[in-house]
């Protein structure tokens, strides 16, 4: 009787196909995403000290409400896990944090080269931008609530915010060259909303500000924004936010600034067939094909490609497995236990993983299981697998899998070879066969007609030659 016990495991060898053919595909981006967060981040703190955040800080009850954003709200925002991403906090020990604040005033004589400055005595004894997260605590926050609260004349002098494109400049200003950093985030603290999302220039018309003593003041070097701003829009997307946070007067926007790989295409990046032609062998099929990077000096590396065979116009897989690249090359080999000894039409598809060395990360992956605008689209190609015909032996007697693997010692594994040693040794043993037929032929008939081998027998025994 069949055993209950045993209908799981019995359930479990049914279905197992079925799985095969569907779940690895979501394993693999799941350990893209794993791999994904093993990076480092960076965030980026950038805090508006316009003339208005200081009018907000006279009053006790905003006074407290900034406090509590800073010292309660921003932690839980950068350390809690899940509060951000689905399985790390935003900010983890080795990752990178830099804080600064934004606007103009007459600290800097309203000149945008100094739009992003260094202000509090809490960062004038490290580089700004070089803050290294080991295990930092709510006391850093703290501690910049108690700088703004002691420093509020100084810090919060400005007239003019700039909102829209603070996060951009921000950005450039704190771009890692050197450091290994995956994701780059920039949370902005301000008192304002956006002029202009997407466009400066309502804010860049401004010809000038007056400040708290009535002086009037022009703004310089309004091309330096723009130059930046246009270089980072064109390369970067940050939009929309990933979180906000509401607590009027101020509000907290967080934004992740990914590299723009929107027309990524692996195909200018690396070498490989648009089709296959799989070659027949005595044990099956098989054909190797290279998978080579054209350019090693550009900012893409190669790390690894998943490998699927289907049917064509099927979402059907018959076989899928990962391989590494090294030293940006890779010989594939495809062989009937990868792709089956069915006659059907086959596809291969092939879904590969990058690195990108951009400037402000350092070291960015792009997967297939991502974004459009991260390139994950351009990160797919399909091959066609086009099987080798079976030969005919003399055009009409095919190659069967005996006469091939009998015949592969000596003429060798590609089937046109053993297709010429099979018509070569037939049309020797034809015309070996034809001269015995006709040397038989001749022998017999001499010996019917030659009168030197005639010889007759009489009835007493005699002969007569």
């Amino acid at each position: 009787m069949f055993s209950k016990s045993l209908f799981p495991i019995v359930l479990l060898l049914l279905l197992s196909p079925l799985a095969l053919t569907q779940v690895p595909a979501e394993l693999e981006a799941e350990q893209a995403i794993a791999e994904h967060q093993a990076f480092r981040h960076h965030l980026i703190l950038l805090i508006d000290r316009s003339g208005s955040v200081r009018k907000q800080l006279s009053k006790p009850k905003y006074r407290d409400r900034l406090k509590r954003m800073l010292t309660s709200e921003l932690p839980e925002l950068l350390f809690t896990p899940g509060e951000v991403l689905p399985n790390r906090a935003l900010l983890e020990e080795q990752d990178y944090l830099s804080t600064a604040f934004f606007g103009l005033g007459g600290w800097n004589r309203y000149d945008y080269r100094s739009f992003i400055g260094q202000g509090s005595d809490l960062y004038r004894t490290d580089p700004i931008g070089q803050n290294y997260v080991e295990g930092i605590d709510t006391t850093f926050f703290i501690q910049l609530h108690k700088d703004i609260q002691s420093d509020t004349r100084s810090l919060f002098a400005g007239n003019f915010t700039g909102l829209s494109f603070a996060g951009p400049i921000g950005f450039n200003y704190f771009k890692q060259s050197k450091i290994k950093v995956h994701r780059t985030f920039v949370l902005l603290i301000s008192d304002g909303e956006y002029h202009s999302i997407d466009d400066p220039s309502s804010e860049l018309s401004i010809p000038a500000v007056e400040d708290s003593w009535g002086k009037m003041h022009t703004l310089n070097n309004s091309e330096y924004i723009d130059s930046i701003y246009a270089t980072v829009k064109t390369n970067y997307l940050w939009h929309p936010a990933l979180k906000e946070i509401n607590a009027q007067p101020f509000y907290m926007n967080l934004y992740e600034y990914k590299p723009s790989q929107r027309n990524l295409s692996i195909r200018s990046k690396l070498d490989f067939p648009a089709e296959v032609r799989i070659e027949r062998r005595p044990e099956g099929f098989e054909q190797t094909i290279r998978i080579k990077d054209g350019d090693l000096s550009d900012p893409y590396t190669p790390r690894k490609f998943l490998l699927q065979v289907r049917q064509a116009n099927s979402e059907q897989i018959i076989h899928q497995e990962v391989q590494e690249f090294e030293s940006g090359l890779i010989d594939l080999t495809l062989h009937d236990d990868i792709l089956g000894r069915s006659d059907a039409p086959l596809e291969l598809d092939l879904r590969f993983w990058l690195n990108f060395k951009d400037p402000a990360y350092g070291a960015h992956q792009l997967h297939p299981f991502g974004s459009v605008e991260q390139g994950a689209e351009g990160l797919v190609e399909t091959i066609r697998i086009n099987k080798e015909a079976r030969a005919n032996i003399l055009g009409i007697v095919p190659l069967f899998d005996g006469l091939y693997r009998f015949s592969a010692p000596w003429a060798g594994p590609a089937q046109r070879d053993n297709v010429r040693f099979w018509n070569s040794t037939l049309i020797v043993l034809a015309f070996l066969l034809l001269l015995l037929v006709v040397y038989r032929y001749i022998r017999r008939n001499r010996e019917i007609t030659d009168p030197k081998l005639i010889r007759i027998q009489t009835a007493k025994g005699s002969k007569i030659d």
